[in-house]
């Protein structure tokens, strides 16, 4: 079984849809199927980006850029549409995917779509009334139909598939949390190479909040609640 992952851009500063398609593709080619990433590209990082290996398919950039077009890399997936079985949508608002859904539709294959958070009510209405209009516009023009044309939809969490109901969103939905390769955390280095480099951390207890300085993180939340937790644990 071939999975084709369609991302927006595969630059790992874009966040977290394509690190969590490389996470994944390694998982599941060690199930036996066989995997491969489309995204667009930047021609600047094109080359950069080769060295996720031969599955990956990078299109150019076209206007408008902002909306990650690429019909270059739509047309390079449809010529490879026989050989792939599924396709897994990340994310929502951009071109690869709503592109991706047609062609997958007009070649009766099916889809998966992970939205990332991106349908949660409070991530719509996030940076301000512009925004939250030409989204909603969008799920009314063209969003809701690919959407509800998935097989279906996968999220983080069961509150995220409240996110989904909230926007129109009627068909399947399952709950998968995101994993973690446990390899990456087999061989650690010693804790007090950490004490030595920020010395007021011995003999604390620490906690790291690896993540963007965002509201959308909920630091300001986290921080208050351990302040409030470390008040009832008596620390």
């Amino acid at each position: 079984m071939h999975i084709a992952h369609i991302v927006s851009s595969m630059d790992e500063n874009y966040g977290g849809a394509p690190r969590m398609a490389l996470g994944l593709g390694p998982a599941l080619a060690d199930l036996g199927l066989e995997i491969s990433y489309w995204a667009s590209a930047d021609p600047r990082l094109r080359e950069n980006l080769l060295n996720t290996g031969p599955e990956a398919h990078f299109g150019r950039l076209a206007r408008p850029r902002s909306w990650f077009r690429s019909p270059e890399m739509i047309r390079e997936l449809d010529r490879q549409l026989d050989e792939i079985d599924l396709l897994h949508l990340h994310e929502v608002w951009s071109y690869p995917q709503w592109a991706a859904a047609r062609l997958a539709r007009r070649r009766n294959k099916p889809y998966v779509v992970i939205p990332h958070g991106e349908l949660e009510p409070w991530r719509v209405k996030h940076k301000g009334k512009l925004k939250y209009i030409k989204k909603k516009g969008y799920l009314s023009l063209v969003g809701l139909k690919f959407l509800n044309k998935a097989a279906c939809l996968q999220a983080g969490t069961l509150r995220e598939i409240e996110g989904f109901r909230a926007s129109g969103y009627r068909g399947p939905a399952t709950v998968v949390p995101n994993g973690i390769d446990p390899e990456l955390f087999r061989h650690l280095p010693d804790p007090r190479l950490a004490e030595e480099f920020w010395p007021a951390l011995n003999g604390k207890k620490v906690v790291l909040f690896l993540s963007r300085l965002n509201s959308e993180k909920g630091l300001d939340q986290l921080i208050p609640a351990w302040a409030g937790l470390k008040s009832r644990a008596g620390y």
